[in-house]
């Protein structure tokens, strides 16, 4: 073997030059430098690097043409889209001066915002797009004809499974049941969204309309998308699809809504996450699940996993849980198949609540699931959002 033959042998086996990219897959910097290394290293780098391509008005022109290019090394990567129209950048003049500003000011030229971005689907590698957030958006701003025309460039992702709508303002829900069943390979679907109509107007109008009942999954945390979007699954031919609900910033007025939702689905979903605004007692009623009398088989595809999330700043939050009887619903859905019970306590960025503090609560509480092994506490703190000055607008 020549020494240039040896040269060429790679020092460490691709399996683990793979394992040692793979966990840099946050690192953007180190990525890149990797993808310089040879052909190899690159096909890895770009996995990681586009497998989340987040389309920001100001980036959109440049991806695309970029894209479009025969010596595009990213093309086939890409498995998930980001969008937000509040992500632009805007220029404010003063004097000689311009500097960006949050969303006044005028918006920059090359801005491209959710619709237009979705005028370019005819672009190949977003063929075999998986997931799709988008953020941020009016859909009311768009005429009847423009909801058509975006509707069908929308339709052009046939690998979708994924849909995520986060702070997107519709007339009513039924743009959203267009849109939704406009994806045939749709699975997942986040609706934190919100209604120009009146809530009684939106939720009158859900009682008649179908969602797609291919969806797997859903998740839902607006005062608008829990009441309308659950109305109108309770009303679905084939409850037996949905196996996985997550909904989040549950308030009391939700609870009319949830309780008959779950009753109709108890018996096939498989997991459940609540999250509550605010500790009561109510919410106890939405885990009694003892009215399915028709469970006939210990082994009846019932419920595998339940997360529980509730504010706690103190320990005056957690007196006011009843404990006890939490732990006896939660007993009886284990003694049904029930493997795991999450139990987040919630507090905002700045609490100085423990995990050990919160254990100590929880655990205290529910001695019995603790020793079964079910029962898992962990604390969540409130993320504030930082955005660089490159991603996102300065603000006053």
């Amino acid at each position: 073997m020549t020494n240039l033959e040896m040269d060429e042998q790679p020092v460490l086996p691709l399996e683990i030059t793979d394992i040692i990219i793979d966990h840099l897959c946050h690192d953007v910097q180190a990525l890149g430098n990797c993808g310089i290394v040879c052909s190899e290293w690159l096909i890895r780098s770009r996995h990681h690097l586009f497998s989340t391509v987040q389309l920001w008005p100001w980036r959109v022109r440049s991806f695309f043409s970029l894209a479009a290019s025969k010596d595009c090394t990213f093309a086939n990567h890409i498995n998930r889209i980001e969008i937000d129209d509040r992500r632009v950048r805007t220029r404010e003049h003063s004097g000689k001066e311009s500097r960006f500003k949050g969303i006044r000011g005028e918006t920059l030229a090359e801005e491209v915002l959710f619709r237009d971005t979705m005028s370019q689907t005819d672009i190949p590698c977003l063929a075999q797009v998986k997931s799709m957030q988008v953020r941020n958006v009016d859909w009311t701003t768009l005429s009847p004809t423009q909801r058509v025309v975006l509707r069908g460039h929308l339709a052009k992702f046939h690998k979708l499974d994924r849909l995520e709508f986060q702070n997107v303002t519709f007339h009513d829900l039924r743009e959203v049941v267009r849109v939704v069943n406009s994806f045939p390979s749709l699975c997942h679907l986040t609706a934190n969204i919100t209604f120009t109509k009146y809530i009684e107007h939106a939720i009158s109008s859900a009682k008649s309309l179908s969602l797609s009942t291919n969806l797997r999954s859903i998740e839902l945390g607006t005062e608008d998308g829990i009441p309308v979007v659950l109305t109108c699954v309770e009303r679905w031919d084939r409850p037996e699809r949905l196996v996985r609900l997550r909904l989040e910033h549950i308030k009391f007025n939700h609870l009319q809504y949830i309780q008959p939702t779950l009753r109709k689905l108890g018996k096939y979903l498989r997991e459940i996450s609540l999250a509550f605004v605010k500790v009561d007692h109510d919410f106890i009623d939405l885990l009694d699940f003892s009215h399915l009398s028709d469970l006939r088989r210990l082994e009846s595809p019932f419920l595998a996993s339940i997360e529980i999330k509730c504010r706690m700043e103190c320990e005056a939050d957690a007196e006011s849980i009843d404990w006890s009887r939490l732990e006896r619903v939660l007993l009886a859905l284990h003694f049904f198949g029930l493997e795991i019970v999450q139990f987040i306590g919630e507090a905002h960025a700045g609490s100085p609540l423990e995990s050990d503090l919160v254990e100590r609560w929880v655990y205290g509480g529910m001695p019995d699931l603790r020793e079964r092994g079910v029962l898992g506490v962990r604390v969540a703190k409130e993320e504030v959002e930082t955005l660089s000055l490159e991603d996102a607008p300065a603000k006053d």
